[in-house]
């Protein structure tokens, strides 16, 4: 066939009984970069600034009653500083996919284009919100939940010097165990409504491994299947067992399962100390070209309506001035850190039970 040949973008794209269905990724999506974006706040200046209590006050004192009080002034803080990250990535529309696409398409390829790209910018949030904040990627667990073994500044301080600023990073030397994660358990909490664990988080092989140190405490239930059918149902008073959980918990504490999450390492984390501080609105020069995204409007399955500071933007679809083309951009925002990063701690070199 003479002419342009066309790929999948546009064979794609054309169905007699289309079923363009699309979820709101971010809500259905319990990762880590989706609880701490969708409970993000506001990063509203040119970089954000955290004071640190480092040194105890030593001024206090027990009087008999005629004895010189102390009042020495005391330096006991220091500041810690984080400036912002940007991502973007692109949607491309281009003139000669788009021609045949206009007369053949029941499904709305915008909208799956759109969609698509938007769930790839969760993917590459959720890696990041693991790594090490390297070049210019935004910070992530491995340089917050660490004690300076692998990143030793943070937000400008020395680890070395300051070991407020230091995390537990723990080598389980290949085992997991119950008394290890009472160990991290202990070592990053403190007495406080919020200075304990509030969940964990691992990939799934990991969430597995705790769910073996469980499993011969397990109660089953016992009932009768059907002899016949696929995918048998049983009414309350029939026989049946089973095992396994679909949900763990430790202390009470949630175990989250994360595909994103580094391998062989659990990260146990205090969430009230942990947040992506995003941007609300453009430079003034730059508004007209991007709009604000909305990540959800509602409450979907038990996941409250996402914060208004989650940092998204959309630079809407413009005309490229040396191709036939549409190019519009998704572009994130913010940064993620932890202000305290002495309640979180990090298990590496999990491999067995």
């Amino acid at each position: 066939m003479s002419g342009l040949s066309y790929g999948n973008r546009v064979g794609h794209f054309s169905t007699s009984r289309p079923q363009a269905i699309v979820t709101n990724a971010f809500l259905n999506t319990p990762t880590l970069a989706a609880r701490v974006i969708g409970n993000a706040k506001s990063f509203n200046r040119k970089s954000m600034l955290h004071d640190i209590e480092v040194t105890a006050r030593t001024q206090g004192q027990w009087i008999a009653g005629g004895e010189r009080l102390n009042s020495a002034a005391e330096d006991v803080t220091i500041q810690i500083e984080f400036s912002r990250s940007m991502y973007t990535s692109p949607i491309v529309d281009l003139l000669t996919e788009a021609m045949p696409r206009q007369y053949d398409n029941d499904v709305d390829f915008d909208t799956f284009d759109y969609q698509s790209a938007y769930n790839q910018v969760l993917q590459d949030m959720s890696t990041a919100a693991y790594g090490f904040g390297a070049g210019n990627i935004m910070l992530g667990l491995g340089a917050i939940v660490d004690d300076g073994t692998n990143v030793d500044s943070y937000g400008g301080q020395s680890r070395t010097t300051y070991d407020q600023l230091a995390a537990t990073y723990t080598d389980w030397v290949a085992a997991m165990s119950l008394s290890k994660l009472a160990t991290m358990h202990d070592a990053v909490s403190d007495s406080g409504i919020n200075e304990m664990p509030t969940s964990i988080f691992s990939d799934f092989s990991k969430f597995s491994l705790y769910e073996s140190l469980l499993t011969p405490t397990v109660s089953h239930e016992y009932s009768v299947e059907p002899v016949r059918g696929r995918n048998a149902k049983t009414s309350s008073k029939e026989l049946s067992m089973g095992q396994g959980f679909t949900s763990l918990r430790y202390r009470g504490i949630p175990w989250m399962r994360d595909k994103a999450c580094t391998a062989n390492t659990v990260f146990m984390l205090n969430e009230n100390y942990l947040d992506f501080y995003g941007d609300t609105k453009m430079p003034k020069r730059h508004a007209g070209a991007y709009e604000k995204i909305s990540l959800g409007k509602k409450t979907i399955d038990g996941f409250d309506q996402p914060s208004e500071f989650n940092g998204f933007f959309f630079r809407k679809e413009m005309q490229s001035y040396d191709q036939l083309a549409l190019t519009g951009r998704f572009v994130v925002s913010g940064q993620f850190y932890s202000k305290n990063p002495r309640r979180h701690g990090q298990a590496y070199n999990v491999t067995s039970v």
